[in-house]
């Protein structure tokens, strides 16, 4: 009995491998993939479809076909710029009377001779 059941699901197998049909990747698969909530990719599906790869809708199921989705990686990866060099700049000085730390710290660069 194992052994007839290991032929149908060897069969099984091959006829999947061989099928076109696409393999599509359920909203929960897609997420995992991509590090995002969910619901944002519902709500990205809805409103916004552009960030996302196109989307299949069957039976009231938000689906993505995985070759869609390698394309669209591909595409991601593309759109990649390269961060501009970040220079030494100083924090705005904060509004209202300054901390404990901060009085001290001047104190100390106006003994030094630093000023501001």
């Amino acid at each position: 009995m194992a052994l007839s059941q290991a032929k149908r699901a060897a069969a099984r197998a091959e006829v999947q491998s061989q099928s076109a049909l696409p393999r599509f990747l359920t909203v929960v698969e897609l997420a995992a993939r991509i590090a995002r909530n969910e619901f944002t990719i519902y709500h990205q599906a809805r409103r916004e479809p552009e960030r996302l790869p196109r989307v299949t809708r069957i039976g009231g199921r938000v689906l993505f076909d995985e070759r869609d989705v390698l394309a669209w990686f591909d595409a991601q990866r593309g759109d990649v710029s390269p961060l501009p060099a970040v220079q030494n700049v100083e924090a705005p000085r904060r509004r209202g009377r300054p901390t404990k730390a901060e009085q001290i710290a001047r104190r100390a660069q106006q003994s030094a001779g630093v000023h501001q």
